[in-house]
């Protein structure tokens, strides 16, 4: 069996999308409705430059519930591809089925988080070393997908990390946002 070598891995920064890299609207259908913040262009700038990944993992239901296509998905992620420079997106279209979820994706899956199944998959593509990467994010989902990938966990204040207050998820650091989190790693 080969063994890959640790040294040649990797740090990342995995990054919910909505609430973290972009405002928090709700379901977002249409690339109209994507407002990207100013300070997540220039945090992502700034793992680039120090040589880290980074990649949005993001649960997107609205598949699931009918409400956009896969296709128009992909649009609007090549959209954030553009904007931000992320190194790739990983997405969940899936939802357990309750009520009126489409076929094939009512489903119980490993990639909704707070299963670590994006996380895993984006490690094995882009050779990551997970024990040096961060997930960043503002739900206690986002936190419990990192822990349960075995990543150190932040907690931005923007989007839904705002209503933030003494929830029973504990981050390993909180931070105002994602360009205050990456000015800590780096200055």
């Amino acid at each position: 069996m080969k063994t890959m070598n640790t040294a040649n891995k990797y740090p990342a920064v995995f990054l919910d999308r909505d609430g973290v890299v972009n405002k928090e609207v709700g379901y977002i259908t249409s690339i109209e409705q994507v407002e990207i913040y100013d300070f997540a262009i220039e945090a992502i700038n700034m793992f680039h430059n120090a040589g880290w990944k980074v990649i949005i993992i993001t649960n997107q239901s609205a598949v699931a519930r009918g409400m956009l296509t896969e296709a128009k998905l992909y649009e609007i992620h090549k959209y954030f591809m553009d904007c931000l420079n992320v190194d790739d997106i990983f997405y969940c279209p899936h939802y357990p089925p309750i009520d009126e979820e489409i076929y094939p994706y009512n489903i119980y899956c490993n990639c909704r988080k707070p299963a670590p199944g994006m996380i895993i998959e984006a490690a094995k593509k882009h050779n990551i070393d997970l024990k040096k990467s961060y997930l960043v994010g503002e739900r206690g989902s986002d936190i419990l997908t990192g822990k349960n990938a075995q990543v150190s966990t932040v907690l931005v204040k923007t989007g839904y990390g705002s209503d933030w207050l003494d929830n029973k998820i504990k981050p390993d650091y909180v931070f105002e946002n994602l360009k205050e989190f990456a000015l800590f790693l780096f200055t």
